[in-house]
């Protein structure tokens, strides 16, 4: 029978979530990559969609880690749009949403929005008109409003505008990138014997 004893244990432990989603957005970015250069449709859409959405989480994580890191009392529950103007401010950063890179977090937020939430869009018109068949078939009446995101070029422009915005304020913040990393540690200090 094991004998029991006091020990003294002590544990820190840091989750920073913003490294995993962005990883998840990289590996579905590098889907992307090889499918449109094996000019593969197979599921690219999905591959997309889930680059995109996660894109935003991604940057939305790094707005809260570097808001947790400069801002004493950060608000995480502040809309995304306040979440980067507050932490732009306190690094010296002009963001101006007007251009790029920033104008793509709101671009990747709105398809997150719709994912996020979700509801049915119903849309109906009657009108006349003199067309083609080929016109016809270019309207594409059931191509929701959010598919003009989901194009191989605003994959590469979304991930490429928020790798440019966290490598400017990672840079501006003075952080590494361990102090960015989930780490943890742990130790336990033998005190003595308890005796039964």
């Amino acid at each position: 029978m094991d004998k029991k004893i006091r020990v003294k244990i002590q544990q820190k432990r840091q989750i920073f979530i913003h490294n995993d989603l962005a990883n998840a957005a990289f590996h579905f970015k590098e889907r992307v990559d090889q499918k449109q250069k094996a000019d593969d449709r197979h599921t690219i859409g999905l591959d997309m969609m889930g680059c995109i959405i996660t894109l935003s989480f991604t940057n939305e994580a790094r707005m809260n880690f570097l808001g947790y890191k400069l801002i004493d009392g950060w608000n995480e529950w502040q809309p995304v749009k306040a979440k980067v103007k507050a932490v732009a401010k306190a690094l010296g950063i002009s963001a101006d949403f007007g251009s790029r890179p920033y104008s793509t977090i709101m671009e990747v937020k709105e398809f997150r929005d719709t994912f996020a939430h979700g509801k049915p869009i119903v849309v109906e018109s009657t009108h006349e008109e003199i067309t083609t068949q080929a016109e016809l078939d270019r309207h594409n009446i059931l191509q929701p409003e959010w598919m003009r995101f989901m194009t191989y070029e605003f994959v590469q422009k979304a991930h490429g505008d928020l790798e440019q915005i966290w490598t400017e304020m990672m840079g501006k913040a003075n952080l590494s990138v361990f102090e960015t990393m989930t780490q943890g540690g742990r130790s336990i200090q033998f005190i003595d014997y308890v005796n039964d």
